[in-house]
């Protein structure tokens, strides 16, 4: 690991996401995206349910802060699924290319290029996470903090056990 993203005691700390081998996975990062399974919302629900998902979380949201009635959103939300149905359709379908027809196993050999691709930004990602930890810093959730798990563990191990570590005022 280079110096450069190291603290004076030689523990990996810094937001500098040179750090991050895979390209792939550094634009993810940089477009202020963050780096989760899909199942965190659904369960390892289909694509299609996970927006579905998302379009109803996006309706309830607005209905709280706009104080009005869910289902006034209903006709919008089929609307939405909808078309992200037929859209999904559309892009499981072998169809034509830059005006040429793409034979399915042209079809399968793109599947099987875009699912390795994924792997091994899964894997990116699981090989990062093995030593660092990705905490959001500066109270915004796309500003990144790398750090060594075993300074931060003993960080936090400083905070909890030292005595007095916050003194409390007391007004005379």
């Amino acid at each position: 690991m280079e110096d450069r993203f190291k603290d004076a005691t030689g523990h990996v700390v810094t937001a500098h996401l040179a750090i991050v081998q895979l390209e792939v996975v550094r634009k993810d990062m940089q477009a202020e995206r963050k780096c989760r399974n899909n199942t965190e919302q659904g369960g390892g629900a289909d694509i299609r349910e996970l927006v579905e998902w998302s379009i109803g979380a996006c309706a309830n949201a607005s209905s709280k802060s706009h104080d009005v009635p869910p289902s006034i959103f209903n006709e919008w939300i089929e609307l939405m699924v909808k078309k992200v149905n037929q859209k999904a359709d559309e892009m499981q379908t072998p169809t034509r290319a830059g005006g040429k027809h793409v034979t399915n196993e042209q079809h399968q050999e793109h599947a099987a290029q875009v699912d390795k691709a994924v792997k091994t930004h899964d894997a990116q990602v699981k090989t990062l996470r093995r030593k660092f930890v990705d905490l959001e810093a500066d109270k915004a959730a796309s500003t990144y903090a790398l750090v060594c798990k075993s300074h931060l563990a003993r960080q936090m191990m400083e905070e909890v056990t030292m005595p007095k570590t916050h003194v409390k005022y007391a007004p005379k």
